[in-house]
């Protein structure tokens, strides 16, 4: 449960020193705002953009069903990129399950706030609508929401309260998505509760949960179907308020890391099977001016360079301020950073930050009720064993199969204790020609229930913008650490090339559009005669197909594509006997 409140600030970028005189990474400000106020989770899609969740709906609650969309500018900078609203989801949602699935569209479920806290649902990026799961039984709330992706591309989704709830004051039921089928069934219990929990996904895909309130361990084995015991965890991760926790991790070194809200974090060594790891004590989280420090419910990321970036603010529930931290698994040891701010502190709780990592090898950092974000490049070099290789690309343009090794990272990213996931390891194909950076929308990874994979094959298929005709150095980023490059040279001949030159058979207007609405008048009457059917086609720059639609000659020919993002499109006018009548470009400048 968590309060909500607002806290805006009108920040500059710096370079920021730690408080022990060590350099630490780069704070910057984006300085395109945002429009809408963020409202907690983002998510990086597999074509490199970023939805990020609003607080707005048309009842001004705070709770909010919209997406702003973040683009990177032409030269791969986030930093410099632009903003565009996404359609809304069906019901409003704080505080719930989320995953990028392999198909590149994205997974809702719940929230502690809204209306939404009894379903799920998935928006899908080509057709850039939502639409909503069916199957979870009656009376489950997902409320907050801890969820995994499994090896058969399955989505274990934590129900945090169930119908034997109230009787039992545990939160231990879970239940199993299936995105081939948009539904749900139940899944294993655990044995003890995952309400406020982190859930971390092991190289063997397993998945760790420490229960609330104990020192119990269990994990759920994917194979097997079900928990089991593991071992005692050496300290409680949980404050003694509400028992949320921070966010945990998988370590290069083949460890879980885990931060909450208690005096020490923990370590774990896995046994690499369905039998018990090992718990050790890890460091004891900050103390400033003799006040312990701890992370209820707070973001964290693991960052190229191995180091985590995490916040802090006084133990105990949603106190103020926040302090920001780099912690070294290697040193074992915390070191304070300034805040985005330029000070030591912001005047907010870690509970109403969020990180995410991005593919250039920085952070990007909200907070909610806030337009503005921040983003927060480390000093550090990418780490070698994260580092993703590429043995070979084949396919037709524009359709192409990548294959290689690690293409699912060694850790899953930024973690945000149990309300949403904000996992990264999964391949994105970047493209440059030395001077401008394309990103390819990527999918049917097959590498997808485990981390860490490094000496198994990896392939994805991704898709590269139609307009690409040259040679350009593909990379695959994971968690943003690229890997070598591998130079392909695309000739996008045919299909929407064809049509991006256009005639004068048929115009379009308005052309740029303000709201994705325009109308087509053919030009001469020969082409086509009233009352003859007339089908139109509208292409994105990916070769996408966004809007079909066959109807009887009455002019003029509407096109509606408001649900999609600004940019460049392209039509064509067929006739009855699939005769192109014309085509051309149209753009859309909201």
């Amino acid at each position: 449960m968590k309060k909500i409140f607002k806290n805006l600030f009108a920040l500059v970028g710096f370079a920021t020193i730690g408080l022990s005189g060590v350099a630490q990474g780069t704070w910057n400000t984006l300085p395109n705002v945002a429009p809408h106020r963020n409202g907690g989770i983002m998510l990086l899609l597999t074509n490199g953009t970023v939805m990020c969740l609003t607080e707005y709906d048309p009842t001004n609650s705070g709770i909010g069903n919209t997406w702003d969309l973040l683009t990177p500018d032409i030269h791969g900078s986030y930093l410099n990129g632009t903003w565009t609203t996404l359609p809304a989801m069906n019901n409003t949602r704080l505080y719930g399950g989320t995953q990028v699935l392999p198909s590149g569209n994205v997974y809702m479920a719940g929230g502690e706030y809204g209306t939404g806290g009894s379903t799920g649902e998935v928006y899908n990026t080509t057709t850039n609508v939502w639409t909503l799961a069916t199957g979870v039984p009656a009376l489950y709330n997902i409320s907050d929401g801890n969820s995994e992706i499994l090896y058969n591309g399955d989505v274990l989704q934590g129900v945090q309260e169930s119908p034997d709830w109230f009787f039992t004051g545990m939160s231990i039921d879970n239940l199993l998505y299936h995105p081939g089928t948009n539904t749900y069934d139940t899944a294993t219990r655990c044995f003890g509760n995952h309400d406020e929990q982190s859930w971390v996904k092991l190289p063997d895909s397993s998945v760790m949960n420490v229960d609330m309130g104990t020192t119990n361990s269990e994990r759920y084995i994917p194979q097997l179907k079900k928990w089991v015991h593991d071992a005692t965890v050496p300290t409680e991760l949980n404050d003694h308020r509400i028992f949320e926790t921070g966010a945990g991790f998988l370590l290069p070194d083949g460890r879980l890391f885990f931060l909450g809200d208690s005096i020490y974090t923990a370590y774990y060594t896995p046994s690499g099977n369905a039998s018990p790891g090992t718990w050790a004590l890890g460091p004891q989280m900050p103390v400033v001016n003799s006040v312990q420090l701890g992370c209820t419910d707070a973001p964290a990321a693991m960052m190229p360079d191995g180091k985590i970036l995490c916040d802090f603010s006084p133990q105990g529930t949603y106190n103020d301020p926040i302090y920001f931290y780099e912690f070294d698994y290697l040193t074992n040891t915390f070191t304070q950073i300034k805040a985005f701010n330029g000070k030591d502190t912001i005047g907010n709780n870690d509970d109403f930050t969020n990180m995410l990592d991005l593919p250039d090898g920085s952070v990007l950092v909200s907070e909610q009720y806030d337009s503005i974000y921040y983003q927060y490049v480390p000093s550090g070099n990418p780490l070698a064993a994260g580092k993703p290789t590429i043995s070979g690309i084949s396919g037709t343009c524009p359709n192409y199969v990548i294959t290689g090794k690690l293409f699912n990272g060694i850790s899953e990213g930024a973690a945000y204790g149990d309300d949403w996931q904000c996992s990264t390891n999964y391949p994105i194909v970047r493209l440059t020609d030395g001077t401008n950076v394309y990103y390819a929308k990527t999918s049917n990874w097959n590498r997808i229930g485990a981390v860490m994979t490094d000496s198994l094959p990896d392939t994805a298929d991704f898709v590269i913008p139609q307009m690409l005709q040259a040679t350009y150095s593909v990379y695959v980023v994971v968690n943003g650490i690229p890997s070598n490059p591998v130079l392909l040279t695309t000739n996008c001949s045919a299909g929407i090339n064809e049509i991006a030159g256009g005639n004068n058979n048929v115009s379009v207007y308005p052309n740029p559009s303000g709201n994705g609405k325009f109308e087509i008048q053919i030009n001469n009457g020969q082409w086509i005669m009233d009352n003859e059917k007339a089908r139109i086609e509208v292409y994105n720059v990916l070769g996408e197909n966004v809007f079909s639609k066959l109807s009887i000659v009455n002019y003029p020919l509407s096109i509606d594509i408001s649900n999609q993002p600004e940019g460049v499109y392209f039509y064509r006018v067929l006739g009855e006997t699939g005769n192109v009548i014309g085509n051309g470009k149209m753009v859309i400048e909201k």
